[in-house]
């Protein structure tokens, strides 16, 4: 296999108010590029595995702001993102804050704005094969939006690898929540999230739902933040469907966060591996 992978061009998807910058975990000790406030800045973690090649950046999402500002919640956003930064020992990237209203959890403005970047990508790389992948809320966002591309934008798309995807937010909260009811409350209440939306398991469910795309499922037992349960649940439907080329990757040693640092790195990068040689992906 060719490990440069030079005709692969990566989507990468993430969300929760979580910098671009994190997709470094997946990018190996060179990492990546990536664009803040039309900025290149050139981020890295030590020892990080190659997941992904070629990760095509484009601007951050809506709630996801930088520089100074006077919002009280801004700056407890900062000391989150600060402290995940240090978790994951990233380096090079500026410090971010969230706009916890402008939080759209895999609705439509996720949506619109991956379809958007799936559109540029292809238009500045005609002839790349195209790998599609988010984790947690970006990973949600990849499900319902492969129900929403066009035939033409679908056809470039080779392979999805999606980390931790929720079937539903209501789901979600319900499996992991000690308070379901008022925290649902929260989200409608203080983010953008629209109960009307959506849902990643309203999308595989859809006949829209291409069947042609291989996708690849990644999800670990340790997970409190996207139960597993609440994964198996889209992966249920999709056999139901006969799917043909649907993969299941479960990990037994890490946490929600950081997936491709965990002690279970060799089995996640194989997997990938595996899924490049078998779909032709150099």
């Amino acid at each position: 296999m060719n490990y440069l992978m030079a005709n692969i061009i990566t989507v990468f998807f993430q969300g929760n108010g979580a910098p671009r910058s994190q997709a470094a975990m997946y990018a190996g000790n060179k990492g990546l590029d990536v664009i803040v406030n039309d900025n290149l800045e050139h981020v890295f973690i030590p020892n990080a595995p190659l997941l992904l090649h070629n990760i095509y950046t484009y601007p951050e999402l809506n709630d996801v702001g930088y520089g100074f500002t006077l919002n009280p919640i801004h700056h407890l956003t900062k000391l989150k993102n600060l402290a995940m930064t240090y978790y994951l020992d990233i380096h090079g990237s500026s410090l971010a804050h969230s706009f916890i209203t402008k939080m759209n959890v895999g609705g439509s403005e996720d949506v619109n704005q991956l379809i958007n970047a799936i559109s540029d990508c292809v238009k500045i790389n005609p002839d790349k094969q195209l790998v599609l992948f988010g984790c947690s809320r970006g990973a949600s966002t990849v499900v319902t939006t492969l129900s929403k591309l066009s035939q033409e934008l679908l056809d470039h798309i080779k392979l999805v690898i999606v980390e931790a995807p929720f079937d539903s937010v209501e789901n979600v909260i319900e499996k992991r929540s000690w308070l379901p009811t008022p925290t649902m409350y929260l989200i409608k209440h203080l983010t953008s999230y629209d109960e009307k939306q959506m849902s990643p398991i309203d999308a595989v469910s859809s006949e829209t739902f291409p069947l042609n795309i291989p996708i690849a499922f990644v999800m670990s037992e340790l997970d409190t933040t996207v139960p597993i349960e609440n994964t198996q649940n889209l992966i249920s439907i999709l056999k139901n469907k006969n799917h043909p080329n649907l993969h299941e990757l479960v990990l037994k040693n890490c946490n929600h966060f950081a997936m491709p640092l965990s002690d279970d790195r060799e089995e996640y990068v194989k997997f990938v591996e595996s899924l490049y040689a078998q779909y032709d992906l150099n």
